[in-house]
């Protein structure tokens, strides 16, 4: 690439050329991080959540974020090859991008900002509601539904919606499908309610799902460890509420850096 505008920066232009630089370096980094942060999250924590709390909010958020970090990424190149060879086009394209990666942050995190204030009531009543028609029923969206709160109940070691709310499963459409002898040996409450070990096993399958002298069966009385107690929906806004606070901080620190990265190129633009 040929060197354009070469021994016209002074000492100050010298200076702004090698902090945007090393800079760009620094963005590039905070990118990789972010981008490995978001990528996790949406592999790992929020894949599931749409279909059990009946918003995507947290998901588009963690996109949106997770888009602007690669962007920024990419910008950083231009960025450093910009003030290598001090070429007005490649900073421009720089500032260009930093600006579309500013955007996607920006509106990642105030996304995610929205779903802290979203009513509690409506996400409660989608959650009873989706729980009851159409868990382990037939057909490809209550399948979704299924294998999603069977993940939410799982990773978020919660059952049904509120605390000790099993009876929800029992006016559910799932409760009448179950085989067994009804009130006497049918499951009370899906396999994803029961405590697993630390190798993964269940602690006492049977006993989580057919129990009548205690939880399950009855709302009080001895106590069932190998079943959850809390639920979903308590535990489920506890980690998106982590996860949201995640993607603000990582979102508005992304655009902190990208202010501070057009200001310098077009500084550099500007003296060359």
């Amino acid at each position: 690439m040929k060197k354009q505008y070469a021994g016209r920066l002074n000492k100050c232009g010298i200076f702004i050329k090698y902090a945007l630089l090393i800079g760009n370096c620094v963005l590039a980094l905070v990118g990789c991080i972010a981008m490995g942060i978001c990528i996790y999250i949406a592999a790992d924590k929020v894949y599931f959540v749409t279909v059990v709390i009946g918003t995507s909010l947290v998901t588009v958020a963690t996109y949106l974020v997770l888009a602007g970090a690669c962007v920024l990424v990419l910008s950083s190149l231009f960025g450093c090859f910009g003030s290598i060879y001090e070429n007005r086009k490649l900073l421009f394209t720089y500032a260009v991008c930093l600006s579309v990666a500013f955007f996607l942050s920006v509106l990642g995190s105030s996304m995610a900002i929205v779903f802290r204030s979203w009513t509690s009531d409506q996400i409660r009543g989608y959650m009873r509601n989706t729980l009851q028609i159409k868990y382990g029923m037939n057909g490809t969206e209550n399948e979704l539904v299924t294998h999603s709160w069977d993940t939410a109940q799982e990773k978020w070691y919660c059952c049904a919606v509120e605390d000790q709310s099993w009876g929800i499963y029992r006016s559910s459409e799932w409760y009448p499908i179950q085989p067994g002898v009804p009130d006497a040996t049918t499951n009370l409450v899906p396999e994803s309610c029961c405590v697993k070990d630390q190798y993964g096993k269940y602690v006492q399958l049977t006993k989580c799902q057919t129990y009548r002298i205690g939880p399950p069966g009855l709302q009080s009385g001895n106590t069932n460890e190998a079943l959850f107690y809390r639920g979903c929906f308590t535990a489920g806004l506890e980690s998106l509420y982590v996860i949201s606070g995640y993607i603000i901080g990582i979102g508005v620190a992304i655009a902190f850096l990208m202010i501070c990265g057009i200001l310098f190129s077009m500084w550099l633009f500007l003296t060359l």
